[in-house]
C-alpha cells in the first residue's frame, strides 16, 4: 500500500540489507525485548530464568518433549509476585538485550534503556491486575504467545504473529497487541458510522495518514477467526501502548463488520494488481513520507 516498488524489492525479490553491529539499542531492540520478557512472564517460571531459550524453534521442541510446560491460568496472586521481585525481571531483561546486542557487556544509554524496559514491564503486570480487579476476576487464560497465524485470501497467504492470546471472561478472547510506538485515535476508532471513510484511508495514496495499526486489526481478526478454540466467541482487541500505560492505559479496539467487509473488498483488487503481469510495481508518489528513510531508494533511483 504505501510503496509497490519497496514490496517488490523486500517481498518478491527478498532483498534485505546489511546487518549493522551497533553499541546500543534502538527503538526496534527495546520492542523486542519488550515483547520478550513478556512472552516469557505468561510462559511461566521456568522461563523467566535468563538461561531459557524463547527461540520458536527451542521453545516448540521443549513443549514437544515433555520438558517445559507453559503456564495455562495467570492469577492476581502471581502478577503481584512478580511487581516485588524486579531483580529477577531485570535479571531476564538483561540477558534479552545481551541476545540484541550480541556482548555481554552493557552500559551507557543501554543501561537507562533497560530501566525503562522495566517500567514498561511492570506498568503492564500493574494494568493487567487492575483489569482483574475491574472485572472481579482471580485470573485470566493462556490462549497463546506469539502465536504464529496464516489466513488463505484470493490466492495470497498472509501471516503475522499473535503477541498474546487470553481469556478473561467466558465466551471473550482477547487478541493482545504491546505496542512502543504511537498508537492514534484515528487508527483503531472503528465503528460501522465510519468503516467506509477509514478503509478508504487505509487504501489511500496518502501514507502519511494511512491508519496501519486498522489494517493489522482487521488480519488479527482473521487470523483469530481460523482458530477453533476462537470459534463464534465475541473477539476484543487490546493494545498495550508501552508510553500510555501510565495514563490512558490498555487501549480496546473493535473491528465492525462493515469495515472488514469493505477491507476485503479492496483488498481483493490490490492483490489482483499485483498478480497482474502487465501492471508494473510502481513507485509511491508520496517521496516525502516514504522515500527519505527507505532501505532500497538508492536502487529505485529515489
Amino acid at each position: 500500500l504505501s510503496c509497490p516498488a519497496r514490496f517488490f524489492y523486500h517481498t518478491v525479490e527478498r532483498l534485505g540489507t546489511d546487518t549493522e553491529v551497533t553499541e546500543s539499542l534502538d527503538a526496534r531492540m527495546v520492542g523486542n525485548v519488550y515483547h520478550g520478557v513478556m512472552q516469557a512472564l505468561f510462559l511461566g517460571e521456568e522461563a523467566m530464568d535468563p538461561d531459557f531459550d524463547l527461540s520458536r524453534r527451542a521453545l516448540d521442541a521443549a513443549v514437544r518433549s515433555g520438558r517445559f510446560v507453559p503456564l495455562e491460568r495467570v492469577s492476581g496472586a502471581y502478577l503481584q509476585g512478580w511487581l516485588s521481585r524486579k531483580g529477577a525481571l531485570k535479571a531476564r531483561i538483561r540477558s534479552l538485550v545481551q541476545e540484541q546486542l550480541h556482548t555481554v557487556e552493557v552500559s551507557g544509554r543501554n543501561l537507562v534503556l533497560e530501566d525503562v524496559i522495566l517500567q514498561y514491564v511492570c506498568r503492564t503486570l500493574e494494568r493487567d491486575g487492575e483489569l482483574l480487579r475491574a472485572q472481579g476476576s482471580s485470573g485470566f487464560t493462556v490462549l497463546g504467545l506469539e502465536l504464529e497465524r496464516t489466513w488463505q485470501f484470493a490466492g495470497f497467504r498472509f501471516k503475522g504473529y499473535i503477541d498474546r492470546m487470553d481469556s478473561l471472561v467466558p465466551g471473550q478472547v482477547r487478541i493482545v497487541d504491546y505496542k512502543t510506538g504511537r498508537v492514534e485515535d484515528a487508527d483503531i476508532r472503528i465503528d460501522d458510522a465510519n468503516a467506509v471513510e477509514v478503509a478508504g484511508r487505509l487504501f489511500g495514496p496518502d501514507n502519511k495518514r494511512r491508519p496501519k495499526i486498522a489494517l493489522q486489526l482487521f488480519l488479527y481478526d482473521m487470523f483469530a477467526r481460523e482458530m477453533p478454540q476462537v470459534g463464534e466467541q465475541a473477539l476484543v482487541n487490546a493494545l498495550y501502548p508501552a508510553g500510555s500505560l501510565f495514563t490512558t492505559g490498555i487501549r480496546t479496539a473493535a473491528v465492525s463488520r462493515v469495515f472488514c467487509r469493505e477491507v476485503k473488498e479492496r483488498l481483493r483488487g490490490v492483490l489482483a494488481e499485483m498478480a497482474d503481469p502487465s501492471i508494473p510495481f510502481r513507485r509511491t508518489a508520496d517521496r516525502e513520507n516514504t522515500c527519505v528513510h527507505c532501505d532500497f531508494k538508492n536502487i529505485c533511483g529515489r
